[in-house]
């Protein structure tokens, strides 16, 4: 692991001891939530940016959500780009699900693309005051955003 990934592993951390996540019942809550994102100005704006740079990826369409097949203790969530797979036993929550999509556009790692993306999509799913903590904790870690 690079030192920034452990940095920004270690922001987002500080962040979630921070500030409240919003857990999901189940997969299905998971599912809806997900296409109210898929369905916002926002996800749309980040999609088209998305697919500009990766213009085979508009045919595969928005990414799905599934319950990660075997809870790995290691991983709250985890993607291969095209799926997000949650741990049903940590990884329900919001934050998690906005960490996975935000690699689904194209940032596999946790650089300043991604930072930026996570910032987007938290402002505009948990709220300005939690973007503002992330914000701060990325910054704490020495990341550029």
């Amino acid at each position: 692991m690079d030192v920034d990934q452990e940095k920004c592993y270690r922001a987002e951390w500080d962040f979630l001891t921070a500030k409240t996540n919003y857990p999901f019942m189940n997969i299905d809550d998971v599912q809806r939530f997900s296409k109210r994102i898929f369905k916002s100005k926002t996800w749309s704006a980040l999609w088209k940016d998305y697919i500009e740079e990766d213009f085979s990826r508009m045919f595969s369409g928005y990414p799905t959500v599934n319950e990660m097949a075997q809870n790995n203790q290691e991983y709250q969530g985890q993607t291969d780009g095209t799926a997000v797979y949650l741990n049903t036993d940590t990884g329900m929550n919001l934050y998690t699900l906005l960490h996975e999509l935000a690699h689904t556009l194209g940032h596999m790692h946790h650089g300043q693309a991604y930072r930026r993306c996570l910032l987007t999509l938290v402002g505009r799913f948990m709220g300005a005051a939690h973007r503002k903590e992330l914000t701060t904790q990325f910054k704490k870690q020495q990341l550029s955003i």
